[in-house]
């Protein structure tokens, strides 16, 4: 017996055959999903609902990672999308940097 589920990914329903003995991968995805909102809300010290550069390198300071500013900033400036380019990440920003 097959369960089919769909996912949006990028806009475009993607609809998946799932054996019912597999654990349902929306239940999946939305739990990371869910754990990257935290996550970015726990990063925004500021409540701008952005992620600056003071504020990102933080993060990679408690993961144990340090990086140089310019760096930071040259890895914002490749994923900064936006209308206006602020330097800053928005949620969608940071979850393409999350996962590089």
């Amino acid at each position: 017996m097959f369960i089919y589920s769909s996912i949006m990914i990028n806009g475009a329903n993607i609809y998946l055959a799932l054996n019912d003995t597999v654990t349902n991968l929306n239940t999946i995805l939305n739990h990371c999903e869910m754990s990257f909102v935290f996550l970015y809300f726990q990063l925004d010290t500021d409540n701008d609902q952005k992620i600056d550069v003071a504020e990102l390198d933080k993060a990679f300071e408690i993961t144990g990672y340090k990086l140089p500013a310019y760096r930071i900033r040259d890895l914002i400036a490749e994923v900064d999308s936006g209308k206006v380019k602020d330097g800053k990440l928005d949620f969608t920003e940071f979850m393409h940097v999350s996962i590089q």
